[in-house]
């Protein structure tokens, strides 16, 4: 398996995951969205294809994927599951 630790929840973690199990198990399905402003991060892929001559740039999924590994190394206990 993948390197990991077991932490045990605690009484209030363990009452919040029965609530969200019992949310998606009793209830509709809801899809939440929301827009973001990537000017900047559009802004800074252009540049690095201006940059690169010829070199391959980022896509835009690669940078999706490198902000979302960046914020599961900051906040570790969202990588996590229920069993």
């Amino acid at each position: 398996g993948a390197p990991g630790r077991l932490v045990p929840a605690s009484p209030a973690r363990r009452a919040l995951a029965r609530q969200m199990v019992a949310a998606v198990t009793q209830a509709a399905p809801v899809t939440l969205t929301t827009k973001v402003d990537a000017t900047a991060l559009m802004a800074l892929r252009e540049r690095w294809k201006a940059d690169r001559s010829g070199n391959r740039v980022p896509t835009h999924n690669d940078l999706l994927v490198k902000l979302a590994a960046s914020a599961l190394r900051a906040f570790p206990e969202l990588n996590a599951c229920w069993h």
